[in-house]
């Protein structure tokens, strides 16, 4: 994955979708975890208050679902 470079000639969208076709590769369970919130933190706001807002948001459901994860490894 170190090798994944957002290209600056690419689209957000386009480089969101290219780091998410090559996370699949690496951890298909994390990349599906990260595609169904990546909506909370795109398109990021402008104002500081509401991007800390997302970003509280968009860590919350990634706890959640890396806790489900492991439990769900566990049983």
């Amino acid at each position: 994955m170190s090798a994944f470079k957002f290209d600056i000639n690419m689209t957000v969208d386009e480089n969101i979708e290219l780091f998410f076709t090559l996370m699949k590769l690496i951890d298909k369970e994390m990349a599906d975890l990260l595609i169904s919130n990546i909506d909370k933190m795109t398109p990021l706001p402008d104002q500081q208050r509401h991007r800390t807002t997302a970003r509280v948001s968009f860590n919350k459901a990634i706890l959640e679902g890396l806790e489900n994860l492991i439990k769900s490894k566990k049983a």
